[in-house]
């Protein structure tokens, strides 16, 4: 199984006000024109930690739909035959994960390959990193955040001896176009403050903090989608103290093969099985050949 982990961009305004680039480039537009850039010069890289990385599109599933692949460059040395000795050549290496990016919900998968990469994290903020490099002129920060189920969250919620910490962390509103209820709340402290993002954070020493469901749905919705991060600290049914992080149960997508990954339906399929947030898309379905085979 070729497991990948699911994650939604958001571009999120950092100017304090709309600067004539804003007013030339609707920010959606901005990631569609990266893609068709790659696709005419094939491949983007990046320098991110002093390590150098390239992604390159290896199949268009349909538009604005893609699977890319992402790699990291290690510089390694071959031991090879001379005409007098072992010679020791150096040369360079490029061990690759696959990345599906769908620019119409806004989600990306990244394979989780511990041969290339031991933690999730490091292609996540490297691919982030490159998209940062390529808008920072418009003044927009590309953000990947973890997409995870609410009824993790609520699992979490019911089943505890007490909560000592509840906190939500949340991206600048609009990031859903208003389809959620918590983004009206979430414009409104945009608008007084000019924030990149609202945090929330109550405590009860005592682990006797109350927390009344029908006031935070909409905003666990929110951050599930990829919209922030909740946290959690609570006694467990086993009298343990535990902190959990939404950002630690993200959701996971398997593919039983690679030719699955290519396969148009497949994708599509599975990326709507975890977007509860985003459910009516309709995909260009221009002919890309053999990639609309089920």
């Amino acid at each position: 199984m070729i497991k990948f982990h699911a994650f939604r961009y958001f571009l999120v305004p950092f100017g304090d006000q709309l600067s004539l680039n804003h007013v030339l480039y609707e920010k959606n537009q901005l990631i569609y024109n990266i893609f068709k850039s790659l696709q005419n010069d094939k491949k983007i890289d990046t320098i991110y930690w002093n390590k150098r990385y390239v992604l390159y599109i290896t199949e268009t599933l349909a538009e604005g739909l893609y699977v890319c692949k992402f790699a990291r460059e290690i510089n390694i040395t071959i031991d090879k035959e001379g005409s007098t000795d072992i010679e020791s050549i150096p040369e360079s290496s490029f061990p690759y994960i696959y990345i599906i990016v769908d620019l119409h919900r806004q989600i990306i998968l990244i394979q989780n390959k511990h041969s290339v990469f031991n933690r999730i994290e490091t292609p996540k903020n490297a691919f982030a990193s490159m998209f940062n490099t390529l808008i920072e002129q418009f003044d927009y920060e590309f953000s990947l955040d973890t997409i995870t189920s609410q009824n993790e969250f609520w699992q979490y919620y019911k089943n505890n001896e007490g909560i000592f910490e509840f906190e939500l962390r949340m991206k600048s509103p609009n990031l859903f176009g208003g389809i959620v209820d918590a983004e009206s709340l979430l414009k409104q402290i945009n608008e007084d403050y000019n924030n990149t993002e609202t945090t929330l954070k109550v405590k009860n020493s005592q682990g006797k903090l109350k927390i009344a469901r029908d006031k935070i749905q909409s905003f666990i919705k929110y951050v599930s989608g990829g919209g922030g991060e909740w946290v959690l600290k609570i006694l467990t049914p086993r009298r343990v103290v535990r902190r959990i992080s939404s950002r630690q149960l993200t959701r996971t997508v398997e593919f039983k093969s690679s030719d699955q990954i290519t396969n148009r339906e497949i994708v599509i399929r599975e990326i709507t099985n975890i977007d509860e947030v985003i459910q009516d898309i309709s995909y260009p379905t221009d002919d890309y050949g053999d990639n609309k085979k089920s």
